[in-house]
C-alpha cells in the first residue's frame, strides 16, 4: 500500500498528518501527548492550528515510554470559538 501524496517522506517527531486539511501540520511540544486507545494501539496526539482540530500519529509500543517521558500524557487544547458574524445594519 502506498502512502498518500502528502506523506511521500516519513513524518518527523513534531509533524502530524491532519485528516481535516489533508496536509502535514506541526504541533508545539506543549500541545503534544501520548494516548493509548482501547485496542492497545499507542499514538502521539497533536494539534493542528490551521483547521483547529486534533491530529494523531501512531507510534511503536517500544517508543511509548520514551515519548511519554518527553511529552507526558494527553494534553487538552481549548478549541477556538467560531467567529460570530456581526448583524447587518
Amino acid at each position: 500500500m502506498s502512502r498518500p501524496r502528502a506523506l511521500s517522506t516519513p513524518l518527523k517527531v513534531d509533524e502530524f498528518y491532519c485528516v481535516g486539511c489533508r496536509k502535514r501540520c506541526k504541533s508545539k511540544p506543549e500541545h503534544m501527548g501520548v494516548v493509548k486507545f482501547k485496542n492497545g494501539a499507542v499514538a502521539l496526539n497533536g494539534y493542528c492550528g490551521a483547521c483547529d482540530c486534533e491530529a494523531y500519529k501512531f507510534i511503536k509500543r517500544k517508543d511509548e515510554s520514551t515519548r511519554r517521558n518527553q511529552y507526558g500524557g494527553k494534553k487538552t487544547r481549548v478549541k477556538k470559538s467560531p467567529k460570530k458574524k456581526s448583524p447587518k445594519k
